[in-house]
């Protein structure tokens, strides 16, 4: 598996690696969720792909979803989508700036709804992981969130490489 993640998936690999051996990950800090999408291009045919999205455009106050969807490549998930099985972590929450839930909620919704047809497109639910499974700055997973993700990222690995 190919993994394309922001600043999320910082340590995220090694706990991945136990459950799916031979992936990798492109690791983008700071990234809204078109700059890690870039390069899912370059992964080989049947290669599953898992896009962890970055929330760094979430917090503008200015901006609407559609402005914000725009920035998801859509496009080129869909196109990849015709060759390689994807993985589509959901935007996770951010507990230091929870005015923003209701936006990344609606994303959400939005993001499921236009890959609705998809079927080789697979998503892994982050909204029942609460504030003990965060950071205390409430922007990122701790290590035990890290294990939940990790575990929930290869059981929907394995339920697309089938």
């Amino acid at each position: 598996m190919e993994l394309f993640a922001s600043s999320h998936g910082r340590e995220l690999i090694p706990r991945i690696l136990e459950e799916v051996p031979y992936s990798s990950c492109i690791f983008k800090p700071n990234a809204k969720f078109q700059t890690v999408t870039l390069g899912i291009e370059n992964v080989p045919p049947g290669k599953p792909i898992c896009i962890i999205g970055g929330t760094n455009n979430t917090h503008d106050p200015t901006l609407e979803v559609k402005t914000i969807l725009s920035d998801f490549n859509i496009d080129l998930i869909k196109n990849k989508n015709k060759t390689n099985p994807i993985i589509i972590v959901e935007i996770l929450k951010r507990f230091d700036c929870p005015k923003t839930n209701a936006l990344i909620a609606h994303l959400n919704m939005k993001i499921k709804k236009i890959f609705r047809h998809h079927k080789n497109i697979k998503f892994v639910p982050t909204r029942d992981l609460d504030c003990s499974l965060y950071t205390r700055q409430g922007l990122h997973l701790n290590n035990d969130g890290k294990d939940v993700l990790a575990k929930r990222i290869a059981e929907t690995y394995y339920s697309v490489a089938q």
